[in-house]
């Protein structure tokens, strides 16, 4: 654009672009006219910032968050539905945060020490598992005498829970740390 974009009218205005961030929103009569642009008496001009994730950093954390609904979901019919489907809601829910804003360290922690708990508690089932039983059994079905089944499904879970979460995490902060810098 040239500095005299308003040449006919006998202003002259520096013409500034917008932030590739940034909405122009125009009312009045210069509905056309850039930001940074006078837009004549009666026309107001407002920059606003989106508050959705705008890059791959804040899209990874959303999709993660939905796989870990899926996975919520999907332990409704498991025998200890109430402990699996919050666990994974929960984690759900930090990745959805973590897509919009810096995940709160406490919550971080939180769900960090709940999935080492549960890593730790389900490690001899899988270690049973690894070490005597034929592969193949992670897909039998499940019996009361074969509760390493269910302990390494458990444990493989966490994993993929924990990973979704730490992912997420170090996503949001590094999206904070680059908003401070601008």
């Amino acid at each position: 654009m040239n500095k005299d974009l308003f040449a006919e009218s006998g202003r002259r205005s520096s013409v500034t672009a917008p932030p590739a961030s940034d909405t122009t929103i125009l009312n009045g009569p210069a509905a056309a006219v850039p930001v940074g642009v006078h837009a004549g008496r009666g026309a107001r001009l407002a920059t606003m910032r989106s508050s959705g994730p705008r890059s791959s950093a804040g899209l990874v954390p959303l999709l993660l968050g939905l796989g870990m609904l899926v996975f919520a979901l999907l332990q409704l019919n498991d025998p200890d539905p109430l402990i699996w489907v919050s666990y994974y809601a929960a984690i759900a829910c930090a990745c959805t945060v973590a897509a919009y804003r810096p995940l709160p360290t406490v919550a971080f922690l939180g769900l960090a020490a709940v999935t080492a708990a549960g890593a730790v508690l389900a490690l001899p089932g899988f270690a049973d598992w690894i070490l005597n039983r034929p592969t193949s059994d992670l897909w039998a079905p499940m019996s009361a005498d074969r509760m390493y089944i269910e302990h390494s499904r458990e444990l493989l879970g966490l994993v993929v829970a924990g990973a979704c979460l730490v992912v997420s995490h170090r996503l949001s902060r590094q999206r904070g740390q680059e908003s401070r810098r601008q």
